[in-house]
């Protein structure tokens, strides 16, 4: 049986579905029954209504990753390598998060002053110094 090509709400509406609890786009491509790949990204590229869906499950996705972490610290490590393991799925749960929904997950830079405004008096200066060199002299 061929791989589906043809552009359909129902195929995009189980293709976000999968992406939002936690799927990713090259395993769901991977079925048979769905599209392959760069039929999904040319979807995506030439369809805004696909564009919105594909964004939202992304953001859904981010949160289904934040109930991930929940359930993993929830779970009874008795060993290092297990606390180890959690560790590096939170970390890796955690950027993906901060990708895939910034303005929710991501580390904020706070740029207000102590009473909550930005004034225009304030600025921040970044002084770039040349690079010093080892003696070459002396290698």
């Amino acid at each position: 049986m061929a791989r589906p090509s043809k552009y359909s709400e129902e195929i995009v509406n189980k293709i976000c579905e999968q992406i939002a609890s936690g799927g990713t786009l090259l395993k769901i491509c991977e079925n048979e029954d769905m599209p392959g790949y760069s039929t999904v990204m040319a979807w995506k590229n030439e369809r805004k209504e696909f564009q919105d869906k594909y964004a939202r499950a992304r953001e859904d996705r981010a949160d289904f990753r934040f109930d991930e972490i929940d359930q993993i610290l929830s779970e009874d490590m008795q060993d290092m390598v297990a606390v180890q393991r959690a560790k590096l799925k939170i970390d890796a749960k955690k950027w993906q998060m901060s990708k895939e929904a910034p303005k929710k997950y991501s580390d904020k830079i706070d740029m207000t002053s102590s009473d909550g405004t930005m004034s225009p008096d304030k600025s921040i200066t970044v002084i770039f110094e040349e690079a010093k060199l080892p003696n070459s002299e002396n290698s």
